[in-house]
């Protein structure tokens, strides 16, 4: 993909990090860490480089739905954000979707001149097959479909959101927002071996055999989260990705947690690159 300089990127050193989530399709901005128990999905990422001496502001409440739904959601809470905190200049860190969501966004001039980088963390930027087979579950997973609704989980509904990540959705999104940038573009990708995922996703690979035959973190394929300058390819899950299973309590715990840091370290080197440079 060729990037044409569009504009200037922020002319100001900046510590401050904005946060694009990824799609979570029951909306909230929570994860589940265990009875009674819920956390913000950023906060081991927000742990993180608060340590690091960086403000790190989520957009919160990005909701679910189709991408024109989410960004337009987004687009309004990322100006209240800048507005409420006086914020002159940032990096953007997206996961997954949010890469793609960070992408359109970042289109509009409102924000000209403010962005520093946009980094990118196992972002579908060419799609992810495994859309296309849960778009496809009723026809060819009739029992699963079922299930689903029985507990609550309507695919029906579910399924406009992800018929903007499919392979051939998200070429066409490329070609729509192929302009580039007054930002600097970049991205990590990650991939592990099946027995090594997390327990949720393993159940979710078990669901989707098919999706096997892809080097994948569990969500999205290896292949598509290329984009811009490639920072580093790292061995975590789409969970482990932002923080989640990292502490280390156990010594699989602990070689996740050394990744983890391995991966923030070569986004902050970038940081420090461009702050060093304006």
């Amino acid at each position: 993909m060729a990037f044409r300089i569009l504009g200037r990127m922020s002319q100001y050193p900046t510590k401050t990090i904005i946060f694009f989530r990824g799609l979570k399709t029951w909306g909230g901005d929570d994860l589940p860490g265990g009875l009674f128990l819920s956390r913000p999905i950023w906060e081991p990422l927000q742990l993180e480089w608060q340590k690091r001496g960086y403000q790190f502001y989520p957009v919160e409440d990005m909701g679910w739905g189709t991408r024109s739904d989410v960004c337009m959601r987004t687009r309004s809470q990322l100006s209240q954000l800048i507005l409420k905190h006086k914020i002159d200049s940032f990096h953007i860190l997206a996961h997954s979707t949010g890469g793609l969501i960070a992408r359109e966004i970042l289109q509009s001039s409102e924000f000209a001149g403010k962005v520093n980088s946009l980094v990118t963390m196992a972002t579908p930027h060419q799609g992810t097959p495994l859309a296309d087979l849960v778009l496809q579950i009723q026809q060819h997973r009739p029992a699963l479909f079922k299930w689903a609704q029985l507990v609550g989980y309507d695919v029906e509904v579910r399924q406009r959101a992800f018929s903007d990540l499919t392979p051939l959705a998200v070429e066409e999104f490329n070609q729509d927002f192929d302009l580039m940038t007054d930002w600097i573009p970049a991205s990590l990708s990650y991939s592990v071996s099946p027995q090594k995922l997390s327990w949720p996703l393993k159940g979710i690979n078990r669901l989707f055999p098919d999706f096997l035959k892809w080097e994948h973190d569990g969500i999205v394929p290896k292949a598509s989260q290329h984009w811009g300058r490639h920072l580093g390819h790292f061995h975590l899950d789409h969970l482990q990705e932002i923080g989640w299973a990292a502490p280390p309590r156990s010594r699989l715990n602990s070689r996740i947690f050394k990744e983890f840091q391995k991966s923030m370290d070569v986004i902050e080197e970038l940081f420090d690159e461009l702050n060093s440079k304006n």
